[in-house]
């Protein structure tokens, strides 16, 4: 999972990248030392759940991807078997290209 995620950051204007499970637990990280994983992962969990119930009684689905834009970076978190693959990425990326590669880590993350 780790190497998924190390090439996932080489991706320019991704500083890092984590999976968390469900319940908010971190699984693996390859961020910088700026971002506090654990904080990260629970917060995501916590947003996805909320989503979740959200989807459910809008249109009776599950979220697959979201993008959350704050002041500098934004914040994707998509829906893998384990749990969640949560990108950090600065707010000036290449936001198709990003979501390619989430899209190919997912699909790795699938067979692990």
């Amino acid at each position: 999972m780790k190497e998924i995620l190390q090439n996932l950051n080489r991706v320019k204007g991704i500083i890092g990248s984590l999976i968390v499970t469900k319940e908010g637990m971190l699984v693996v990280s390859d961020v910088s030392t700026e971002v506090d994983s654990d904080f990260v992962g629970a917060l995501s969990a916590s947003i996805v759940e909320i989503s979740d119930k959200a989807f459910q009684d809008i249109q009776n689905e599950k979220f697959q991807m979201m993008i959350i834009e704050g002041e500098t970076k934004l914040l994707i978190i998509s829906r893998v078997k384990v749990g969640f693959l949560v990108v950090i990425t600065r707010t000036n990326v290449n936001l198709g290209l990003v979501r390619i590669e989430v899209k190919k880590a997912m699909k790795l993350l699938e067979n692990v």
